[in-house]
């Protein structure tokens, strides 16, 4: 078996274990998708990128990307995709009017 092959396999099942459905493999891309609830994961295993896209309470539709992530690390943003590693960046989606109001009103609150 191709070491690639067996890297998918094996993350399939991690995910799997950890109780994520798989959606897709991009082989041409090295890109394996998986979907948890409202959260989305995407690994690129070669270079071991990890992204998490989930809507955060507060800043809306953000994207965290994890770079040279060891298995353990994965296991870990398995069991808990909003895990702050320190190892990364994030991305967020447009802020909308919706956001702004739930912001101001989380500023009010405090």
């Amino acid at each position: 078996m191709h070491k690639n092959e067996q890297m998918v396999e094996d993350l399939q099942f991690l995910g799997l274990i950890y109780g994520w459905h798989f959606k897709w493999h991009k082989p041409e891309y090295t890109e394996l998708y998986f979907r948890k609830g409202g959260v989305g994961l995407t690994v690129w295993y070669s270079k071991m990128t990890v992204r998490t896209e989930m809507t955060h309470p507060r800043m809306g539709n953000t994207q965290m990307y994890r770079k040279c992530v060891g298995m353990d690390m994965l296991e870990a943003l398995l069991d808990n995709p909003r895990l702050h590693t320190n190892k990364g960046y994030m991305k967020r989606a447009p802020i909308n009017e919706h956001h702004i109001k739930i912001r101001r009103y989380y500023k009010f609150k405090k």
